[in-house]
């Protein structure tokens, strides 16, 4: 861009960078720091946000955890937690694993942007019995289109129709009972 071109491209960034500069409350030459410290403070509030919301579903959890269900001696959980990603579930997991370390069996889900993430725990005891978490995440996950996958006695999977996660919850129950006997 040479000649006039060129003066008005300069003209339109420095009408850019003043408007940007006016929007932030600063001028123009400290407009990097600005962005500097707001990005330092939305890196903090989002960590905020994510500590709450971890809050939030941990007091939803002790509300569940306090009524699982019995399935010829083992206990099972199931669970739809709110606004719980992936990680948040895991701690839930490890949580109701603290509880009950023994002949037990859980299944938390969440659904986030619409689509469901589901955690699977089996106590290390239940392996002998037949029960596989990897196996049982697959089992829950297929009718709401998705699948997954994991260790033993922790997987994870996913799915696309939110819509069907009661039901797939409910089915665990009688996974637990068809696989013991």
């Amino acid at each position: 861009v040479t000649g006039r071109g060129a003066y008005a491209l300069v003209q339109r960034r420095f009408q850019l960078l003043h408007q940007a500069a006016n929007m932030l409350g600063t001028s123009p030459e400290l407009l990097p720091e600005k962005a500097d410290d707001l990005l330092e403070e939305l890196t903090a509030t989002r960590k905020l946000v994510a500590s709450l919301r971890q809050s939030l579903v941990a007091a939803e959890f002790n509300q569940v955890l306090a009524n699982p269900q019995s399935v010829d001696q083992v206990t099972v959980l199931t669970a739809t937690l709110s606004e719980a990603d992936a990680d948040t579930l895991r701690l839930m997991i490890d949580r109701f694993r603290q509880r009950f370390p023994n002949s037990s069996v859980a299944v938390l889900a969440s659904v986030l942007n619409g689509r469901p993430t589901l955690i699977a725990a089996v106590s290390e005891d239940l392996l002998k019995r037949g029960l596989n978490a990897g196996e049982l995440v697959k089992f829950v996950a297929a009718p709401l289109g998705g699948s997954g996958g994991g260790k033993p006695t922790l997987a994870q999977a996913g799915g696309k129709e939110a819509s069907k996660l009661p039901q797939a919850l409910a089915s665990v129950a009688a996974w637990v009972k068809d696989k013991l006997n």
